[in-house]
């Protein structure tokens, strides 16, 4: 038969039931945990990017020595170590391993 996908408008709670999805219940629960679990990984990764990206550096050129000067690290280095402690809980998933060449 033809496949219905969610977006669909032929996908309807008839059409849920007509599958027999009730008799695999616990199939149905592990694949919507999984899927749960993956979204709030994505989701924690996408906030650790956008709060690096919306950081930005202040730096000065040392005039005597032709080189720069990075000002106020505190709060970059705050933001490093909490995102450090995230990261090493996500990689304690079993649910990151589609995301780790990300």
């Amino acid at each position: 038969g033809n496949i219905v996908m969610p977006h669909d408008d032929d996908f309807t709670l008839k059409y849920v039931l007509d599958l027999g999805l009730g008799s695999h219940w616990d199939v149905v629960v592990n694949i919507t945990d999984f899927a749960r679990n993956e979204h709030a990984l994505e989701t924690a990764l996408d906030k650790l990017l956008n709060d690096l990206r919306g950081y930005s550096l202040k730096i000065s050129e040392h005039k005597e020595t032709n080189s720069y000067i990075i000002h106020s690290t505190e709060e970059l280095e705050d933001i490093i170590e909490d995102q450090l402690i995230t990261l090493q809980t996500m990689f304690s998933s079993p649910f990151i391993a589609s995301y780790l060449e990300r």
